[in-house]
C-alpha cells in the first residue's frame, strides 16, 4: 500500500489553476451507497462538449506543463479509453493523469466503516427486537440504551465517512497532482487540475499550505438560443453546442494579506528597506525596534499564532541591524520559536549588507572572463577595509566559491579576529593589516579581484597604485559618496578601463543589481514561505538576475581585454 506523504515540492514552484468541473466525480469509499444524491443525476456527471472546448481554450492559452482530473470510481482504462478529455489533451500533447486515493488505502477504510455500520445495524435490529417484546419488564430502558448506543456509532460513521471522503481523500489527490509535478524537469512548474465542486475550496487550501500558487477557476455558462425550445425540440437538438462556457478567476474571499514583520536591534528601521519590502509586494510591513533575542520569540509567536496555519503563509520576517554575527543569530532564534506547521521564511540583510555583497560578488564573477578567468574559484581576492558588514559577508561569499580572500584593516588585529571569525572548516580567510601605501601596494600585487568597502568618502586604492601595480585585476566599489575609494572611477562605470589591465565597476553599476537582489529575495521569500534568505540566497539570485540578462541580450558577457599576466 502506499503511503500518504503530503509535503512541498523540493526546490521546485508549482503554479496550479484549480478548475471547478461541471459536476462530481462519482466516488464513494463504501460498496454501499453513503450519499443522498439523486440516480437520475448520474447520467450528468461526464465532461460535456461546452466543458471540453473551455478546458481545451485554457490549456491553449495557459501552456500547461501537466493536467489532472480525479478518477473516482472509474477504472484506469475507463478513464483513458471513455472520456473526451484524454483526445483533447492527446492533441495539445500535454501530460494528462488520473490522481485518486489508493485502492488498498480506500480498501482498508472501508472495512473501518462497514464494520461501523454492521455494528449499527445490530443496534438497529436489536431495537426491533425489543419493540415487539413489550411485555419485557426493562425493555423501555433496554431500548433507550441501545438508541443512545446506536446514535453514538452513527455519529462515529458520519464523521469517519465525512474525514475520509474529503480530508483524507483531498489530501491523496493534492499528494497525486504534486507527484507530477515533480515528475516535471523544470524549477517553474505549470499545472491544471480538474476538480469537483465538493473538493474545490478544501484542495485550494490544502495545495496552499503545501507552498502551491493555487489559481482558482469556476465557469460561466450560457444559453444561445435553446431556451424557448419545447421538450420535443430540446431531444431533438445537438443541444450541447447551444451551451457556451468560458473560465472565470475566482477571487477568494477575504484573502489573507501579505505581512512582513520587520526586526530590528537599532533604534529605527531602515526606511530604504521598508520601501522595497513594499515594492516587493507585501502589502503591510510592520517595523519593530530594539528587538534582542530576549523578545523576539515573544514577537514571532505572538506573529505567527495569530493568522493560522494558513495565515502564516502569508508571514514572512526581515532582520535588519548592523551586526551580520547578531543578524545570524537572531534569524535562527526566529526559526527556533516557529512551531509546525506554523513555519515560514526568514530574510536576513543587515544594514543592506547581504544584498550589497551579492550585487558586488555576481558583477565580479561576471567580469571575469575580461582578465582571462573562467570562475571565482581562480580569483585571488582582497576586500579593502573588509572588516565591516558588506566586507565581511562579501569574504564569506568569495572564500566560500574558492577564492583566495584576504580582507584588510587598519589594525592588523582587528583583521586577524575578523578572519579567524569568518574562517571555518571548508574554507580560510586571512587577515592583514593594511594601513600605509606600500602596505595598499604589496596587497594589490597579490589580487586579481579587489573590493573596496571602506567607508563613505574614503579613497582606499590611489592612481598610484593603480600605474605601479602590473596584476590585471578587477576592481569594485561599493562607495557611493565621493572621493571613490578607487581613483579614477566614476559611479556609473561598469567595466571601464582605469589603468593597464585594470577595470573598474562603480557604485552604481553594483547598486542597481543590489536594488533588483533586495527586491527578488524579498518577493521568493513571499512567495516561497520557507527557508532563511541569507548572503548565499542573494547571490543565487544575483547570478539569475545577470543570466536572465544575458540570455535576452540585454547585456553582454565582456570580452577579454588585455592578456593575463
Amino acid at each position: 500500500m502506499k503511503t500518504l506523504e503530503l509535503e512541498p515540492l523540493n526546490e521546485k514552484k508549482l503554479h496550479l489553476l484549480l478548475v471547478k468541473k461541471a459536476y462530481n466525480e462519482p466516488w464513494s469509499v463504501t460498496s454501499f451507497p453513503t450519499t443522498k444524491s439523486e440516480p437520475r443525476t448520474g447520467i450528468l456527471q461526464r465532461p460535456s462538449m461546452a466543458f471540453c472546448n473551455m478546458i481545451r481554450q485554457l490549456a491553449e492559452r495557459e501552456k500547461p506543463d501537466f493536467v489532472t482530473d480525479e478518477l473516482g470510481m472509474r477504472s484506469a482504462k475507463e478513464f483513458e479509453e471513455d472520456n473526451p478529455l484524454v483526445e483533447t489533451f492527446a492533441d495539445l500533447k500535454v501530460p494528462f493523469r488520473a490522481v485518486e486515493m489508493d485502492e488498498f488505502a480506500r480498501s482498508y477504510l472501508a472495512s473501518s466503516l462497514e464494520q461501523k455500520m454492521d455494528k449499527r445495524n445490530e443496534i438497529i435490529d436489536a431495537i426491533q427486537a425489543l419493540s415487539k417484546k413489550k411485555r419485557v419488564s426493562d425493555a423501555d430502558y433496554r431500548i433507550d440504551q441501545l438508541t443512545a448506543y446506536g446514535q453514538y456509532i452513527q455519529d462515529q460513521f458520519e464523521d469517519e465517512l465525512r474525514d475520509i471522503e474529503f480530508g483524507i481523500r483531498e489530501s491523496w489527490i493534492a499528494m497525486g497532482i504534486l507527484k507530477e509535478a515533480d515528475n516535471i524537469e523544470k524549477k517553474k512548474i505549470n499545472g491544471i487540475h480538474l476538480c469537483s465542486p465538493q473538493h474545490f475550496e478544501g484542495l485550494m487550501n490544502l495545495l496552499e499550505m503545501v507552498d502551491v500558487d493555487v489559481t482558482p477557476i469556476t465557469y460561466k455558462s450560457e444559453l444561445a438560443g435553446a431556451e424557448d425550445e419545447t421538450m420535443e425540440g430540446i431531444t431533438g437538438l445537438t443541444g450541447i453546442s447551444s451551451v457556451e462556457m468560458t473560465p472565470v478567476v475566482k477571487h477568494p474571499k477575504n484573502k489573507k494579506q501579505s505581512i512582513l514583520f520587520f526586526l530590528e536591534e537599532q533604534n529605527y528601521a531602515s526606511p530604504f528597506d521598508v520601501c522595497v519590502a513594499y515594492d516587493a509586494g507585501f502589502d503591510i510591513v510592520v517595523p519593530y525596534s530594539n528587538v534582542s533575542a530576549d523578545n523576539v520569540t515573544t514577537l514571532v509567536q505572538d506573529a505567527i499564532f495569530s493568522r493560522g496555519v494558513k495565515g502564516v503563509k502569508r508571514t514572512c520576517f526581515f532582520i535588519g541591524g548592523r551586526d551580520i554575527t547578531k543578524a545570524r543569530e537572531m534569524a535562527n532564534d526566529v526559526k527556533t520559536a516557529m512551531v509546525k506547521p506554523f513555519v515560514t521564511s526568514v530574510v536576513v540583510d543587515p544594514h543592506g549588507a547581504f544584498t550589497t555583497s551579492a550585487a558586488l560578488v555576481a558583477k565580479a564573477e561576471e567580469a571575469l572572463p575580461a582578465i582571462g578567468l573562467d570562475s571565482l574559484g581562480k580569483a585571488k581576492v582582497l576586500v579593502l577595509a573588509g572588516t565591516g558588514p558588506v566586507g565581511q559577508s562579501v569574504a564569506t561569499l568569495c572564500a566560500a566559491a574558492g577564492a583566495e580572500t584576504t580582507i584588510s584593516s587598519r589594525s592588523a588585529e582587528r583583521a586577524k579576529d575578523v578572519a579567524d571569525h569568518l574562517s571555518t572548516d571548508i574554507y580560510s580567510i586571512k587577515g592583514i593589516q593594511v594601513s600605509t601605501p606600500e602596505e595598499v601596494q604589496a596587497a594589490l600585487k597579490k589580487a586579481t579581484l579587489v573590493f573596496a568597502t571602506g567607508p563613505p568618502g574614503a579613497e582606499l586604492v590611489t592612481k598610484d597604485h593603480l600605474d605601479s601595480v602590473a596584476t590585471n585585476q578587477i576592481l569594485l566599489d561599493a562607495n557611493a559618496v565621493p572621493p571613490s575609494g578607487i581613483a579614477g572611477l566614476k559611479p556609473s562605470d561598469d567595466l571601464r578601463e582605469l589603468a593597464s589591465g585594470k577595470l573598474g565597476i562603480g557604485p552604481l553599476a553594483i547598486g542597481d543589481l543590489k536594488l533588483k537582489v533586495q527586491r527578488n529575495l524579498l518577493r521568493d521569500a513571499r512567495e516561497k514561505s520557507k527557508g532563511i534568505y541569507d548572503d548565499s540566497s542573494a547571490l543565487d539570485v544575483a547570478r539569475a538576475i545577470l543570466d536572465e540578462l544575458h540570455v535576452t541580450g540585454k547585456t553582454q558577457p565582456p570580452a577579454l581585454l588585455v592578456k593575463t599576466n
